[in-house]
């Protein structure tokens, strides 16, 4: 007997969305894609043919718990914890990738959401999983003391 999909809403519509978690979602026979949320109309648009049937909407607050069991929260950082946080007190489940949230009170308000509302919050990190970070993981055992260090990502 196997599970039916875990029906997943994705709010916001960026580049992390489009690129990174829609391709994924809709290409895995465990997920399927309910709904789309953005308040641009246009990334909407743009977003629907990478999951099919799923529903468009103009705000994360229009995901419905009925037809939900997980919302990828992949809004700009800042919004990060005020959108997961209204999700799970909604009783909506959410996985938000880094940063969950920018201070001690963000977290708080995080786990009284995830608490009132009954829901889970995940969080992740993939960028620990890719092979450059790897990488770079193995050599440090041979820098010795490290004192300074100046990474970006682009």
């Amino acid at each position: 007997m196997t599970a039916p999909p875990l029906r997943v809403a994705v709010a916001g519509l960026g580049w992390a969305a489009t690129s990174i978690w829609l391709p994924r979602l809709a290409a895995h026979p465990a997920f399927t894609v309910t709904a789309l949320a953005d308040p641009d109309p246009d990334r909407v648009t743009d977003a629907l043919p990478l999951a099919p049937g799923a529903r468009p909407l103009g705000d994360a607050g229009d995901i419905r718990r009925d037809d939900t069991d997980l919302t990828v929260v992949a809004v700009p950082n800042h919004l990060h914890a005020p959108v997961a946080g209204a999700l799970l007190a909604r009783g909506i489940s959410v996985f938000v990738e880094k940063p969950v949230c920018r201070d001690q009170r963000e977290a708080a308000a995080l786990a009284a959401a995830e608490a009132s509302g009954g829901a889970v919050l995940l969080a992740g990190s993939a960028a620990r999983q890719r092979a450059d970070i790897g990488a770079l993981a193995a050599l440090l055992p041979k820098l010795g003391r490290i004192r300074h260090i100046d990474l970006s990502w682009v």
